[in-house]
């Protein structure tokens, strides 16, 4: 079972936890800043925590689900990544 974290788990980002945690192909970790918010998810299988650094850590897949203005520190680091794999790369 592949590991999946999402930062911001939010409206979009608790949806996306449930349906993952659902299908019972993944492990799913989710953050929020106001954990107390997302303790509901616990029922899920889903593990809660406000520390976005251990969600990272402990993931094989990460889905930032952040407005992008709150983070913008993040962004750039989601640019380089994005840029080190040709793939990912915009079209011209």
């Amino acid at each position: 079972m592949r590991n999946v974290g999402i930062i911001g788990a939010g409206q979009i980002g608790s949806a996306m936890a449930r349906v993952l945690a659902e299908s019972g192909r993944w492990s799913v970790i989710a953050s929020r800043r106001k954990v107390h918010e997302i303790e509901h998810l616990r029922e899920l299988g889903i593990e809660v925590t406000s520390d976005n650094r251990e969600v990272a850590s402990r993931s094989d897949i990460v889905i930032l689900a952040v407005r992008p203005w709150t983070c913008s520190r993040g962004w750039r680091i989601s640019s380089k990544v994005r840029y080190s794999y040709p793939w990912l790369r915009p079209s011209p």
